[in-house]
């Protein structure tokens, strides 16, 4: 391959691919690019701020309020972190194995 091409080496039959294909063509493992996911600081002060208006100012919530808007609260601040534009996708090798 040329040396502007950007490879990969497959973790199964050792096949030197190009970044972006779908399918290894020496072992047909699958293969999935996933963004990386970043974690600032500027998420946890919002987390750490919304959680402290929560339990400082919302009393006349009822407890199981409360921890329903905790618990929403994580899910928002752990499940949605943005992903970074600059990062190259991560390479992920599946191998299915038939019975």
């Amino acid at each position: 391959m040329s040396k502007d091409t950007k490879t990969m080496i497959c973790p199964f039959c050792d096949e030197e691919l190009r970044f972006g294909v779908k399918v290894c063509r020496g072992c047909q493992a699958e293969i999935t690019y996933e963004h990386e996911r970043t974690f600032s600081s500027g998420h946890f002060v919002a987390f750490c701020t919304i959680t402290y208006i929560l339990f400082n100012f919302y009393k006349s919530i009822h407890s199981w309020g409360f921890w329903i808007l905790i618990f929403l609260d994580i899910k928002f601040f752990a499940g949605i972190f943005p992903i970074n534009p600059k990062a190259k996708p991560k390479a992920k090798f599946e191998r299915r194995q038939f019975i």
